[in-house]
């Protein structure tokens, strides 16, 4: 997925992995609104595309499956 479908993913309630994440990582949109990992760290969203302004992050996205 680009990065559009990944933010549009996240705002239907998934969530999404990037190759550049760790294994087992991946975030989501919480109920208050904050992007949140697996670890329960939480950023702003303005926080989180901050860190990931590298072009790299402009595609790859996948969807996270919890059976992998």
């Amino acid at each position: 997925m680009t990065k559009a479908e990944a933010i549009a993913a996240l705002k239907a309630g998934k969530k999404v992995i990037h190759p550049n994440f760790l294994p087992g990582e991946y975030v989501f949109i919480n109920f208050d609104g904050k992007f949140e990992f697996e670890d329960g760290v939480e950023m702003t969203e303005w926080d989180f595309w901050l860190y990931r302004s590298n072009p790299s992050f402009e595609t790859n996205w996948e969807i996270f499956n919890e059976e992998k």
